[in-house]
């Protein structure tokens, strides 16, 4: 019965965190000084400290806070708790607004309200606990996987953009805005190598140099952007997806390993049944420790070796 109701209360739970994300979408574009959202934000926030507290009185606060969903169950108190700051504090601050002869819509302009409020959204990776999405959750799990091979290919791209901005700043940097500035010649070698290399009067940088400094800078310019846009790219790429795929077997590895002792319980227990009864497997569904332990004794010792 408790599996039961934690899989309903799980279930419906998703459906409210679905409705309450779009919800925070629709208050930003409809109406958002509207009171009315502010009342559904408080039920959707009533429901959720409701769920813990059925949780915590079905399963008990130990199982809760020590159980196998320990970590999902901490991330939603952490959901709940971050939910009532952000209603504390727009509270607390309109009531300050409202002292100091303000209006109810100054509170949308102080930065932690706003992050507070998109905090809300992730409750939405509640979503990936449950089979029909295994495939979103491969995804989420594959890019925090690769996240680390992804930094390093940055730091890579970075020093080499760095290089390059020295060296242009060097060259040009008297005479073109774009490269006035290391950091301003970084952006612009980056805008150069992923969208598109203008200038900031929207013509053409890279035809502007070329008439300026000659075929020297084609050459030059031709063999960076191939070593970045198809190496370095084409690098960062397959190391993240190898990466990805390597802690993609890693998880199924640990899987099968922690089920492979169930699977080789229930065999044993299987292979006994089958010996002890004789109309099969289903005819003695009540079969005891006892029972186990006399068919043990009837084992040779090389049998016993084998089912050990």
């Amino acid at each position: 019965i408790r599996s039961k109701v934690g899989i309903f209360l799980d279930l419906f739970s998703v459906a409210v965190i679905l409705v309450n994300s779009l919800m925070i979408g629709f208050s930003i574009d409809i109406s958002p000084k509207d009171p009315f959202w502010d009342v559904m934000e408080v039920l959707f926030l009533v429901y959720y400290i409701v769920e813990i507290i059925i949780k915590m009185y079905i399963f008990g606060v130990k199982y809760f806070f020590r159980g196998p969903d320990v970590y999902w169950n901490l991330f939603d108190t952490l959901c709940v708790v971050t939910s009532i700051v952000d209603l504390s504090l727009s509270l607390f601050l309109l009531d300050m607004i409202a002292a100091s002869g303000g209006s109810a819509s100054d509170l949308g302009s102080f930065l932690l309200i706003k992050l507070l409020r998109i905090a809300r959204l992730t409750r939405v990776l509640r979503v990936i606990r449950f089979k029909m999405f295994k495939e979103l959750k491969l995804i989420i799990l594959g890019l925090f996987s690769g996240l680390r091979a992804l930094f390093w290919a940055v730091v890579l791209l970075m020093f080499i953009i760095y290089a390059m901005g020295i060296a242009m700043k060097m060259i040009a940097g008297e005479v073109d805005p774009e490269f006035e500035t290391v950091p301003s010649a970084m952006f612009t070698l980056f805008r150069c190598f992923t969208d598109g290399c203008d200038s900031y009067d929207g013509t053409p940088l890279t035809e502007r140099l070329r008439s300026r400094m000659g075929g020297l800078f084609m050459v030059g310019y031709i063999l960076f952007s191939m070593m970045v846009t198809v190496g370095i790219f084409n690098l960062i790429m397959a190391v993240f997806i190898d990466n990805v795929t390597k802690s993609q077997q890693q998880r199924k590895q640990k899987e099968l390993g922690e089920s492979a002792e169930a699977i080789e319980t229930a065999l044993k227990m299987v292979i006994t049944k089958a010996i002890l009864s004789p109309g099969g497997v289903n005819a003695d569904e009540d079969m005891d420790v006892k029972s186990a332990a006399t068919f043990a004794e009837r084992l040779s010792e090389k049998a016993r070796r084998e089912l050990a």
